[in-house]
Parts: C-alpha cells; structure tokens; sequence
C-alpha cells in the first residue's frame, strides 16, 4: 500500500496554518462563496471525495491527503484533476484556519470562545449565546464549510431543514445562498424557533439535541421513557453518542457566551437544582417576573404542556 501510495505524486500539503490575524478571524466575510457546485457536488458523488473530506473533518489529515492524491492520480480530464485541486484548496483552507485559531488560543492561554462580529438577516431571534454557541461547534465561524453529508454554513444547515424552515422549497435544489452569513443566521434560527414552538419544545437540552440528532430520534426516546422523560435522561438515553456529545459541548459554550455577553444563565441554576425541564425562555432578557424558574409541575416547561396548550388555542 505504501508504495502504491508513493507512486502517486507529491504530497498535498495539509493544514499549513497561516500566521494568526485577529483582525482576519474577527470578520464574516460576506462575499465568500464557499466550494463551487462541481465540488460540492463531487464530495457528494464521489466516494474518494466524501471519504478526504470526512477524514479531514475528524482530524485525520494525513488519511485525507492520500485519498487527495489518490483521486489526483486518478482523474482522467484535465477538468477532473482541477476539480481534485480544488477540492484540496477547500480543506487546506478549512485546516489551516481551525489550527491557527486553536494554536493562538494555546499561546496565549485564552479560552476557545471567539465572539466575531455575527450579524443575522433580520437580527437575533433566539438567544444571541445559542447562536454563537451552536456556530463555534458547527462551522467555527467559517462560512464556507459543507460537511460530507451536505450541511452548509455557519451553521451546518441541511438544503432540506432550510427549505422547511423558510417555505422556500428552492433552497433544496440550491445552497448557495447558505453560504450568505447573515442568510444562514436567519434560517438556522428560523429552524431554532420552530424546534422550540412546534418540534419538541422550549426544553434548551432538547432543542440542541434535535438540532444536530433530529426532532424525530429525540421524541422516540423521549417516548420510550414515559413518565421518567426529564430532559437530562432523555439526552442520555439519545441513541448517538455523538448528540450526547455535543449537547454537552455546545451547552457549556452557550453558558460560556452568556457570561461573555453579561446575561443571566437561569437555565444553569434550574439544572443545577434538578429541574425537569430547562426551558429557554428562563434566560430571556424579559422581566424578572416572566422567567422565574416554577416550581409547580404545571407551570414547567415541557414539550407536552406547549403542544396541549396550543391545542386549547386551537380549540
């Protein structure tokens, strides 16, 4: 295998890290337009292609940068080979900046919680923490990633949770306007708010779950546990480890965020008291009043109450 390998040409440089520009990693460029179709396309068709881009992304560089030059040697028009070279352009990029970020932070013994200047279409619609939070563990605020299952942008949207998201049924058969920073902040929170007010509920743990496992898992084992369904059991009971993971990641940065943001962190005390369920809107900017944490059973905030009580609005 080594020597077959070593047939195949140079090797393609990987992960090169740049210098660190604070002033570079600060800003969302908004005319980015991430990989052009033929490569996103590619990393969707060819299995070589999927396969160095999904290495790349759980940091095995140098598995990917075989496949790299595995799928250069091998491509047999001068338009597949510079299909290969952009492909490798894409991941270099990607590479380069999460170790530059990660290295500076090293350095200088700073927490990995970077706040660059987000500014959602039609601005913050759920909590401004959430939504960096959800950012630096989906993209690490870079606009231009598509991961090897089809989510693009900052936030890692899927073509189909957007079109449903925002009625508009062309986002399925067109991505590009994920790539559009302020687009993507709105439509990833457009979906946040329909999780919370139609999905599984204003549960925070739940939201984030069905965020990256999907509604649909997270009420089949909410399901699965009757009675016994408070929302740290649900989540461990979540049949992926990788959504447990990433509840508790993404969680401990949206705290992390609040503070940075100087807002109250209700949802942390009401977890840290055992509460069954952690409703967001206890960390809403509103008065004192609206988001104390309930004690009585009725008043919490469960996926079940929200969907009998808009059916008594219904009705």
């Amino acid at each position: 295998r080594q020597v077959a390998l070593g047939n195949l040409g140079p090797a393609i440089p990987l992960s090169m890290a740049q210098p660190y520009q604070p002033r570079a990693r600060s800003v969302i460029k908004a005319s980015y337009g991430g990989p052009t179709a033929d490569v996103t396309k590619m990393m969707r068709e060819d299995v070589r292609a999927h396969r160095a881009a999904a290495l790349a992304q759980i940091g095995r560089v140098p598995e990917s940068g075989q496949e790299l030059r595995a799928g250069l040697a091998l491509a047999r028009t001068p338009e597949e080979r510079q299909r290969w070279l952009k492909l490798a352009a894409v991941i270099n990029e990607g590479l380069a900046q999460d170790m530059a970020a990660a290295g500076h932070a090293r350095r200088r013994g700073e927490p990995d919680y970077p706040t660059p200047n987000l500014n959602p279409r039609e601005g913050f619609k759920v909590s401004k923490a959430l939504v960096y939070a959800i950012v630096r563990q989906e993209s690490r605020f870079n606009p231009g990633v598509v991961s090897p299952a089809g989510a693009v942008g900052l936030m890692q949207l899927m073509p189909d949770a957007a079109a449903h998201a925002t009625g508009d049924k062309r986002l399925r058969d067109d991505m590009s306007p994920l790539f559009d920073p302020s687009f993507n902040l709105k439509v990833g929170q457009d979906y946040l708010g329909w999780l919370m007010g139609e999905g599984v509920g204003y549960d925070i743990l739940r939201t984030v779950a069905a965020y990256n496992g999907g509604p649909g898992t997270l009420q089949k084992t909410a399901t699965m546990l009757g009675e016994d369904d408070e929302s740290l059991m649900v989540i461990e009971c979540m049949p992926a480890v990788e959504t447990r993971n990433y509840v508790e990641r993404v969680m401990a940065a949206y705290w992390t965020y609040q503070k940075k943001f100087g807002q109250e962190s209700r949802t942390l005390d009401a977890l840290a008291t055992g509460q069954k369920y952690i409703d967001a809107r206890w960390d809403a900017p509103l008065p004192a009043a609206k988001v104390v944490v309930a004690e009585d059973e009725d008043a919490k905030a469960s996926p079940k109450a929200d969907k009998q009580a808009r059916r008594g609005k219904r009705g």
